[in-house]
């Protein structure tokens, strides 16, 4: 939006848009309320260049069937941008552990001073944030799943980067990587590592509606 360009922001929740609404300084930034499963895609009416799938597509029942739909309200060629997390990376598998922990013991005390422990909070610029809380994976994606998903959408010009190697996981991040210079450096150690153990990916492709 700060380039100038029209951006609409779409979002299921009414908490999100309300507070992107109040935080928004752009005029060429529109909010919506929409769900990608019961709203009607046909009021999309304006078409884009760029869609940006953040933090999403691992949440849908179907994410290839939302992903295609939405590339039907793009222009040709469009450029599609996401994240998505390694469902199989460190910070899954402690999100896992949590789990069990609590199946085990319930919302004991004891529980409740682990879970704790095991749960991850930075705060960035006075906002707090916490990872690994329970919202739910509908799917655990490999960096192999995402490229098929890609590829099945008809995307050209694929591209895959690793995230990060070990940042929000748990008990490492508190020990090893609490200060900005250390993060750096797990960002940078992850982008040799194999797809298979980084902690998510950036992607990118290039894609034609009806092509």
């Amino acid at each position: 939006a700060h380039c100038g360009y029209h951006v609409l922001a779409i979002d299921n929740g009414k908490e999100s848009i309300d507070y992107l609404k109040r935080e928004n300084k752009f005029t060429n930034l529109e909010t919506e309320l929409f769900d990608l499963y019961k709203s009607d895609f046909d009021t999309l009416t304006r078409r884009y260049n760029v869609i940006v799938v953040a933090a999403i597509l691992e949440h849908l029942e179907d994410p290839s069937g939302i992903l295609a739909r939405l590339i039907d309200r793009a222009d040709e060629p469009c450029l599609i941008l996401g994240d998505l997390p390694n469902g199989y990376g460190a910070a899954e598998w402690v999100h896992w552990l949590r789990k069990k922990i609590r199946r085990s013991w319930g919302e004991s005390g004891s529980y409740q001073k682990l879970s704790d422990s095991l749960r991850y909070k930075h705060n960035y610029d006075e906002t707090d944030s916490v990872t690994l809380t329970d919202t739910p994976h509908v799917h655990d994606f490999s960096w192999l799943m995402l490229r098929d998903l890609m590829k099945e959408n008809r995307m050209e010009s694929i591209r895959i980067r690793n995230v990060d190697f070990l940042i929000g996981t748990p008990v490492i991040q508190k020990l090893l990587l609490s200060t900005r210079m250390a993060q750096r450096v797990d960002v940078a150690f992850a982008q040799w590592l194999p797809r298979w153990m980084a902690n998510g990916w950036f992607f990118s492709g290039v894609c034609r509606s009806g092509s």
